[in-house]
């Protein structure tokens, strides 16, 4: 999970980087960009001390961000990953030793809106839930930390995995 969190925090943080504001909003003088993407995730695995086994999880994450930026060089940003639908390919989790198929619960999007300017900080807490075909469930608990120094680059300075829970 904390490979899963380093992934997800830093294509948050590539992302975020590697967008150029394209088009501008009329009247204010702000620029608007829209993005819609994915990113692969593929066969990260832990253990998982309530199931006694590790997990490996793979699938497609969808993502959509958009990103203001003001004349005066303020930026916000508001991400979201995407849920999941019956019409995309299911972000799963497979037991490695008992092969039991743990599927991503994601009935409503996660949402994160920001506004990073210099010497700012963001602060994340997600709760993953995933379920069996048996009922079985667990969570999966991370931390993201996020600074942007005086000169406005992005640092990223903690992950904290919070662990497991079984339900």
């Amino acid at each position: 999970m904390k490979q899963l969190a380093k992934l997800g925090a830093a294509l948050l943080a590539a992302v975020t980087l590697a967008v150029i504001p394209t088009r501008s909003a009329p009247g204010n003088g702000a620029n608007t960009h829209w993005e819609r993407g994915s990113f692969y995730v593929d066969n990260f695995g832990f253990f998982i001390p309530c199931l006694d086994e590790t997990v490996l999880f793979s699938g497609n994450v969808l993502y959509k961000r958009h990103t203001v930026t003001t004349p005066s060089g303020n930026t916000s940003y508001k991400y979201q990953l995407l849920p999941q639908t019956p019409n995309i390919e299911p972000f799963i989790g497979i037991g490695e030793l008992s092969g039991d198929v743990y599927y991503y619960q994601n009935g409503h999007p996660f949402n994160e809106s920001f506004h990073l300017a210099a010497g700012e900080t963001l602060s994340v807490h997600v709760r993953e839930l995933y379920e069996s075909d048996e009922g079985v469930r667990f969570e999966g608990i991370v931390t993201l930390h996020v600074t942007v120094n005086a000169n406005g680059d992005l640092v990223v300075d903690r992950f904290a995995f919070d662990g497991f829970e079984c339900k």
